[in-house]
């Protein structure tokens, strides 16, 4: 598997009450699963696609009871085939994020994808004492808050299978060691696509 920058390039503030997750816009523009690798412990999956992470120079954006952020630009951090979630979304490619898109409100001028030569996935899930995305409340050590009835999955708007998470971007002492040891095996997954079921692989020497 890949780790992949994803860099949303903004045309305008962007409204949002919760965090915007990679998941949810891919899944958005698919209206499906979206190609990302899902991780999985205790009995609960997340996919392994992190929140919005905003620059330090975004500023807060206010006007007539709609407030925000601004910012030139915004990531997410993703595992999974750079070429198969690029070539998932991309018809069509999302064009704009969060809340009051329908008055020109988070609105993307180009989306950019970027394979990143390391094995450590912190992006995604937790660096430096913070959550990077919600996560199932069986995760987390040390949790400084919760919140409860949250989906773990898109689509997030959903009612049914709502959860107690540990927010993203919420202050945490680790994650729990049975889910580094998952997070690793992730890492060690090949990108190679499975052959299909029912039929054997064909190898150079069966040609």
């Amino acid at each position: 598997m890949h780790l992949i920058e994803v860099t949303a390039k903004l045309a305008s503030p962007v409204l949002f009450t919760n965090p915007i997750h990679f998941d949810g816009v891919a899944w958005g523009a698919q209206r499906g699963a979206p190609s990302i690798i899902i991780a999985n412990g205790f009995g609960l999956g997340v996919y392994a696609a992190s929140a919005a992470i905003w620059p330090i120079t975004a500023e807060e954006y206010s006007n007539h009871g709609d407030y925000g952020l601004e910012a030139d630009a915004i990531t997410f951090y993703v595992v999974g085939n750079r070429r198969r979630l690029v070539k998932s979304i991309a018809k069509p490619i999302p064009s704009d994020l969060g809340d009051g898109t329908d008055r020109g409100y988070g609105q993307v001028g180009e989306w950019t994808f970027e394979v990143l030569d390391q094995d450590d996935l912190s992006p995604v899930f937790f660096d430096n004492g913070l959550t990077q995305r919600d996560l199932p409340r069986e995760w987390v050590i040390g949790a400084e808050r919760t919140r409860s009835a949250r989906r773990l999955m898109p689509p997030y708007f959903a009612e049914k299978d709502r959860h107690e998470v540990v927010p993203a971007f919420a202050n945490c002492e680790d994650l729990k060691p049975e889910i580094h040891d998952a997070l690793r095996r992730i890492r060690s997954l090949k990108t190679e696509r499975p052959p299909r079921a029912g039929k054997p692989e064909r190898r150079k020497h069966d040609l």
